[in-house]
């Protein structure tokens, strides 16, 4: 069963009032104050940029840039859309040189657990295949590509020749039937009796998993009355299994098994508001409730990381925006890097992207849709820009070189004064709408400094390099 949310509060809400979204553009910011601020900043960006002469890094220019990343305990490296060829591949050679220059040991990925784990034991025991593990391991279909590929491949090889592990873990939190299934088959090994006892209210979800429905279609068919039944129930694993520990009779599988039982809680409660056939009322969601899968992410990967590992995240932009604006943390919107920030301060850092024009790979989400409806659909190419003053992509245009990377750490004061001015990003996650395309202020009007602590630039994309397989046979 395919689980997949929005990627983050800003997303969701432009789904949700997509059928009243403006149908002409509304500029983010008055063009009169990016008059102002845009001169001295273009000759900031201008006197600062590193480029990079093509869309595969140089050996120099991929080390100069791990570099000046410094010696952080977590690096979160975003993408702009999830269907474009550069982010990935530049993230590809980063990873690597990361691992090069021994900066990381782990990779955190936003897939889910057992996904994660599967692409782990490859990685460092040769277990499995890896074109069962693209096709068949629960690796979203967005990363089904050439890149993510080739970096597993790449990982493989350097264990194999140097003999080090090196970690991967999927920290997301929407695999629920499997990861309750998981921590009941673990306390059922010690208390077979009270695990049958939980399994049964949890068995809806857990047989769910083999449904050719969405997630999404799936829970809008159970009835509302079932989330606290539901959310009862895993509470009450979580409660068996800490006595299980407390009784001292847990062993080493005990570790995965609560970390199991607490993702499947954290997916249930991502999705709370969205049970039953009814549409959600937005008066009554507390205001917490978009970031819950984004402060889920960051738990998890606090807790995979520990007090030694150091590692490099994979996922969207929107995901590991190191800072957002207090007014909004205190409505309580959150993201993963936010959350990272707080837990490990400069230790993370964070690399944004940004593009101009080209296309991407995405479902097409129109107006009215549900996200049931959406997932349904293929994944197709989309032609669009991010050209219009007013994006990012057109400021960026102006700086001279098509690809480039720079340390926003380092601005000036009159730079960091435009860096608060929100400009359109042109992102884009596993679906989105070219008819909405940057009309909805809502969208990703977002602010760049002190968002991030890097951006990488490429001005033109490219669709990535996904696998175009004939359809499974039978389906």
């Amino acid at each position: 069963m395919k689980c997949v949310r929005s990627l983050s509060a800003l997303v969701v809400a432009m789904a949700a009032f997509a059928s009243v979204a403006a149908q002409t553009r509304q500029d983010p910011v008055p063009a009169e104050d990016r008059a102002k601020a845009e001169p001295p900043a273009l000759a900031w960006f201008q006197k600062n940029v590193s480029p990079f002469a093509s869309d595969v890094p140089s050996s120099s220019e991929i080390k100069a840039f791990v570099e000046k990343l410094g010696d952080a305990r977590l690096f979160g490296l975003g993408e702009p859309t999830h269907g474009d060829h550069q982010s990935q591949l530049f993230k590809n050679h980063a990873i690597r040189e990361l691992v090069r220059q021994g900066k990381i040991d782990s990779l955190m990925l936003e897939i889910n657990r057992t996904p994660g784990a599967e692409i782990d034991a490859y990685v460092n025991e040769g277990k499995g295949d890896l074109v069962k593990l693209m096709l068949d391991s629960g690796i979203f279909s967005i990363w089904r590509t050439d890149d993510f590929a080739n970096m597993i491949l790449w990982l493989r090889a350097h264990v194999i020749r140097t003999g080090k592990p090196f970690r991967i873990y999927g920290i997301d939190c929407q695999e629920t039937g499997i990861d309750f299934r998981d921590a009941l088959d673990y306390l059922a090994k010690h208390d077979p009796e009270v695990a049958k006892k939980l399994r049964s209210p949890l068995q809806p979800i857990i047989t769910a998993e083999d449904s050719p429905l969405t997630f999404v279609a799936w829970w809008k068919s159970q009835p509302e009355a079932n989330y606290a039944l539901y959310e009862k129930a895993a509470l009450d694993l979580l409660a068996a299994l800490k006595a299980h520990k407390e009784s001292g009779k847990a062993d080493e599988g005990f570790d995965e098994a609560l970390y199991a039982a607490n993702a499947g809680l954290q997916g249930l409660r991502a999705f709370e508001f969205e049970i039953g056939p009814n549409e959600m009322d937005m008066t009554k969601i507390p205001g917490d409730y978009f970031s819950r899968r984004d402060v889920s992410m960051a738990q998890n990967t606090v807790a995979r990381i520990g007090t030694e590992r150091r590692a490099a995240l994979w996922a969207h932009d929107m995901h590991v925006i190191a800072e957002i604006p207090q007014f909004i943390y205190d409505m309580g919107l959150r993201t993963v890097g936010s959350e990272l920030r707080r837990a490990l301060g400069a230790k993370y850092v964070s690399v944004g992207f940004a593009w101009t024009v080209g296309s991407f790979h995405a479902k097409e989400f129109k107006p009215g849709d549900s996200i049931a409806e959406a997932q349904l659909r293929p994944v197709i190419e989309h032609e669009l820009s991010c050209d219009l003053p007013g994006d990012l992509g057109e400021f960026l245009s102006r700086v001279g070189p098509e690809r480039f990377w720079v340390d926003l750490r380092d601005a000036d004061e009159a730079t960091k004064a435009w860096g608060a001015l929100p400009y359109y990003r042109g992102w884009a996650g596993w679906g989105m709408s070219e008819e909405l395309w940057h009309k909805n202020p809502m969208s990703d009007a977002v602010t760049l400094i002190p968002t991030f602590d890097f951006l990488v630039y490429t001005k033109r994309i490219s669709p990535s390099t996904t696998f175009k397989l004939p359809a499974k046979a039978g389906s």
